[in-house]
């Protein structure tokens, strides 16, 4: 599913440097988690005014123990993109794959959301 969201961090939100990824659906009663993971986004090693495209990143399952999907982003450190407000990180959610159709037991994905805070 191409995704195309960038979303901009201020400092006084780059707490612990690692960035919240998780992939939910959107249901009539309860939102699932598809898959999550916490990364850290020291590892780009970014400079002001660089940025990093294409990086993959696995999200696990809620209990941690298998790989439910991936999520491609590009980090940047450069001017706000288009249609973004002013920040010093803009993470921008290009694209989702591998999860399941389903959330649990007769529970059909309807609609899928990224959330994205650090």
């Amino acid at each position: 599913m191409i995704f195309d969201e960038t979303i901009s961090f201020l400092d006084k939100q780059l707490f612990d440097n690692i960035l919240l990824i998780r992939v939910m659906d959107s249901d009539t009663l309860s939102d699932d988690t598809l898959g999550k993971n916490d990364y850290d986004v020291n590892q780009l090693n970014l400079k002001p005014e660089s940025e990093e495209n294409d990086v993959k990143v696995d999200l696990m399952s809620k209990n941690g123990k298998k790989k439910a999907g991936v999520v491609w982003l590009s980090f940047s450190r450069m001017s706000a993109p288009a249609g973004s407000f002013s920040g010093t990180l803009h993470v921008t959610v290009h694209k989702i794959d591998e999860f399941d159709d389903s959330a649990g037991f007769m529970d059909k994905v309807c609609n899928i959301f990224v959330f994205c805070a650090m």
